[in-house]
């Protein structure tokens, strides 16, 4: 049978010691530098995870917005037409997009959007999904009807609600009007 010393952290059999204040400082300064290390990346997977939706979305608004021109209907900005999964909602944050003439759709991460406009007398139907978050990237679909449906996107935009309103508004505009500087293959 083993004899047992009570010091006052706890109970250790006899001869036995525990950790000092140096080693448990030494081990919590390495586990500190270790989780330093790994968030940046971590950071960096979350980010691109909430980029998967926008994607996944940009998609499957493209894809609905060819059967539904090709079905003979014509293009639509109606997220509910297309089936769109998430409900249309009407926060402040929409503004911008409304601004510009498109109808919003909204997530937890991204503010969608749809506008249908005209290209060279042929019609086009331009998606956004901008970021809602720093550090995530937004995108943009097109799909462009000329002898043939072609699409474009996802595509990332060099904008989030979070950059100036100026340049979002400059962006947007000269998405819709200048689809080509975003999309040379749809207009070559």
């Amino acid at each position: 049978m083993r004899k047992l010393n009570y010091c006052g952290t706890g109970i250790l059999p006899v001869g036995e010691k525990g950790f000092t204040l140096i080693e448990l400082l030494v081990v919590i300064f390495i586990i500190g530098i270790l989780s330093a290390i790994a968030l940046p990346t971590f950071l960096r997977l979350i980010s691109k995870a909430k980029e998967s939706e926008a994607t996944q979305y940009i998609s499957y608004l493209n894809k609905h917005q060819t059967s539904e021109y090709l079905e003979g209907s014509g293009f639509t900005n109606s997220f509910g037409t297309l089936s769109f999964p998430q409900p249309q909602t009407a926060s402040s944050a929409a503004g911008i997009l409304k601004s510009v003439g498109f109808s919003v759709a909204e997530t937890n991460n991204y503010l969608y959007g749809i506008k249908i406009a005209t290209y060279n007398n042929n019609p086009l139907a331009v998606q956004v999904a901008l970021s809602k978050q720093l550090g995530v990237e937004s995108y943009f679909g097109i799909v462009y009807i000329k002898d043939n449906s072609i699409t474009c996107g996802p595509v990332a935009l060099p904008i989030s609600l979070s950059s100036p309103v100026f340049q979002q508004l400059g962006i947007l505009n000269n998405l819709i009007s200048n689809p080509g500087n975003y999309c040379p293959q749809l207009f070559s």
